[in-house]
């Protein structure tokens, strides 16, 4: 990815929550920066399932944020996660 960024490009990943710190160290020894990180949570109260991370080439400040996918009865969607795959479905 490192190769292939123009330097106003952006490399994004999807991984399992527990393999966002090593991935970010290992981008960083390349000179990847994170500069955004969103926690994707099944549901509330539960640990992290996933973790989305944006990656650029000039260190900037971290936007961090969360998403839970399930309302806590789990009866349904959250308003956040269907708002944020809107643009997948018809």
């Amino acid at each position: 990815a490192m190769a292939l960024l123009n330097t106003c490009g952006c490399f994004c990943v999807v991984l399992p929550a527990l393999q966002k710190d090593p991935f970010i160290q290992t981008a960083a020894t390349v000179g990847l920066h994170l500069r955004r990180e969103t926690v994707v949570y099944t549901k509330p109260n539960k640990p992290p399932k996933r973790v989305l991370m944006e990656f650029v080439k000039k260190e900037e400040t971290i936007q961090r944020d969360s998403l839970v996918i399930h309302e806590a009865d789990g009866d349904g969607f959250t308003i956040e996660y269907k708002e944020f795959t809107r643009g997948f479905y018809l």
